[in-house]
């Protein structure tokens, strides 16, 4: 049986202009720009592994290296300040109560936003 090559089009060249246009571009952060990159080369390996296309083309595009960025934590005076103040607009109070859940409980925002009244118990969240 013949192989199944669907994407013939795409080759070595494509794949090269494509990162230099992300590079071009840096509008945005390099790990942004990195996680397009993985995405692409996690759908360059399916294609290879199935047999669509004829070349490896993941070994042409690789991840730039990332720059060693400083971790800033709010300390507890600065948690406290947050806790103690009273924001007039509600929208933001309650912004601010969200961010003060999650630096307590350490939740993601996608995991903050799956909480519901039922998952409290005597004031646990369970």
């Amino acid at each position: 049986m013949g192989k199944k090559k669907i994407l013939v089009d795409l080759n070595k060249k494509i794949i090269e202009n494509y990162k230099a246009k992300l590079k071009k571009e840096r509008k945005r952060d390099i790990t942004t720009t990195n996680n397009y990159i993985k995405n692409v080369i996690a759908f360059l390996n399916w294609l290879w592994k199935k047999d669509y296309i004829s070349d490896d083309l993941k070994k042409y595009l690789k991840k730039d290296r990332e720059i060693d960025k400083d971790v800033i934590a709010l300390n507890e005076n600065e948690l406290k300040i947050l806790e103690t103040t009273n924001f007039e607009e509600i929208h933001l109070q309650n912004q601010i109560d969200i961010f003060l859940f999650g630096c307590y409980t350490a939740l993601s925002i996608g995991d903050i936003k799956k909480v519901n009244k039922e998952m409290i118990d005597l004031d646990m969240l369970t």
